[in-house]
């Protein structure tokens, strides 16, 4: 946008004079703005887009930030996956055989599976896998001949074709003749597949995989340490692979872990006998938390914030008040997460609190407001503005931001999913319930001069 800014600049106005920076663009002594400004020299589309920069409050240098970094910082790392994006959209590599894909996206989701298992059988389908005569057409030093029959090793012999391979596959639980499979060219999709289809029940994804690995350590043992495997050891070792991460589900497992959130009236309220929270009785205390769908799914382009603010009044009765507030776009988890955070703030500003406790289940947001730099330790470059909004509104007030597990702040959470999946009202649902609000409820009394900028109020809550 900045690049193009000065082919809408209308050079027949004469009530300003052409911006040098853009501060020349904000009003005098504020860090706002100038719509009527903008609009004579750009015009009404400039400033639509301008609108939607967040500005950083205070008097620092600005910072030129590396977007595909999360430190902001340019680096070599960083560079290089830039490039090779761009390589491999402008270069895409040979098309991929349907049958590798369809083993993979068996692979690679099952955790039943070694990730070490995993990489490698990922090695193997893309034809990536150091075996003798490929390296050979590298460096023609290294001989091409199989360590145990003599014959050219690539993948086909050294897995199937080699007597040593076709005593194990025999001699495993699956049972395999290998001179019963199918033949390809190029790679042994073929065959990997045909034993999952027609195979016995033992032949797993896991198992076969495991076992081909073994035979690759095998290998490896005897062309380079001298070291010759038995057929039992292969056996074993790819047993103990295999059955190392394939722990059973027990029955009703899922149905015991899953929790379902209770009706809004028996939500649990975090009491004081938490570790985290036990040396913060007397204080008010804000749990935030957001929620992103990140899938591309018709009704997902909404954010969702859930705040609940704990708190003690006079007549010594715990209250609490749930908000439903959503944003109308899609946030990045991280930035969402900052969003939550800083509605709490400003809330307990309205409140005209002095002391308050806001609590986080985001370690790397906590870490950031803590380490009160967001400038050189932002966390992530987009969480800037954010940061120095947070700070400035906590500048002359002790607020304090807490890490705490996601199962304490489950209420907020339950909150903040059930405001992403609802329809933004016309006008913000409020009930109070709460014994020891007096009436009218100070709630209530904050919310009719809130400034929600680009929040959209839901509904709120007090019990």
């Amino acid at each position: 946008m900045w690049k193009d800014m000065h082919n809408l600049l209308n050079l027949e106005q004469t009530n300003y004079q052409i911006p040098d920076k853009v501060s020349d663009l904000w009003m005098t002594n504020t860090k706002e703005w100038d719509a009527c400004k903008i609009t004579t020299l750009f015009g009404q589309q400039t400033l639509d887009v301008l609108l939607q920069i967040p500005l950083i409050p205070g008097d620092g240098p600005d910072i030129l930030c590396w977007k595909p970094a999360s430190s902001g910082i340019c680096s070599s790392k960083s560079a290089y996956r830039v490039l090779a994006t761009e390589e491999a959209a402008n270069n895409p590599p040979a098309c991929i055989p349907v049958q590798v894909l369809q083993i993979l996206y068996k692979v690679w989701p099952d955790k039943s599976i070694q990730p070490r298992v995993k990489t490698f059988a990922w090695r193997l389908l893309r034809l990536a896998l150091g075996t003798a005569s490929r390296v050979h057409k590298k460096i023609p030093s290294i001989h091409e001949a199989c360590s145990r029959c003599g014959n050219i090793e690539d993948e086909k012999h050294l897995f199937f074709e080699c007597s040593f391979a076709r005593a194990v596959w025999f001699a495993s639980s699956i049972g395999l003749r290998v001179d019963a499979l199918p033949s390809s060219e190029r790679g042994l999709h073929i065959q990997i597949a045909t034993i999952l289809q027609q195979g016995p029940s033992q032949a797993t994804t896991g198992m076969i995989f495991s076992i081909m690995w073994c035979l690759w350590k095998a290998r490896n043992d005897l062309r380079f340490n001298n070291l010759n495997w038995s057929i039992d050891r292969v056996l074993h070792e790819a047993m103990a692979i295999d059955n190392a991460y394939s722990l059973p589900i027990q029955p009703g497992y899922e149905s015991q872990h899953t929790h379902t959130p209770p009706p809004i009236s028996n939500w649990p309220i975090p009491g004081a006998t938490n570790a985290a929270n036990t040396h913060m009785e007397d204080e008010l205390k804000i749990f935030c938390d957001a929620s992103v769908c990140l899938q591309n799914s018709p009704g997902s382009n909404q954010t969702g914030i859930g705040i609940l603010v704990l708190s003690k009044s006079t007549r010594n009765v715990s209250s609490a008040s749930f908000f439903q507030v959503a944003i109308r776009r899609t946030l990045e988890p991280l930035e969402a997460e900052a969003r939550a955070l800083l509605l709490g703030a400003k809330l307990a500003v309205a409140l005209n609190l002095q002391v308050a406790t806001l609590l986080t289940d985001n370690q790397v947001l906590a870490s950031v407001i803590q380490a009160r730099s967001p400038r050189t330790q932002p966390g992530h470059w987009s969480l800037r503005p954010v940061i120095a909004e947070f700070q400035e509104l906590a500048s002359t007030r002790r607020f304090s931001v807490i890490k705490i597990g996601r199962q304490e702040n489950m209420t907020a959470d339950t909150l903040a999913k059930k405001a992403r999946r609802t329809t933004v009202p016309n006008s913000c649902l409020f009930s109070c319930q709460a014994l020891g609000h007096w009436s009218p409820c100070y709630m209530s009394q904050m919310l009719k001069h809130f400034d929600w900028g680009d929040l959209y109020p839901i509904s709120v809550l007090c019990l």
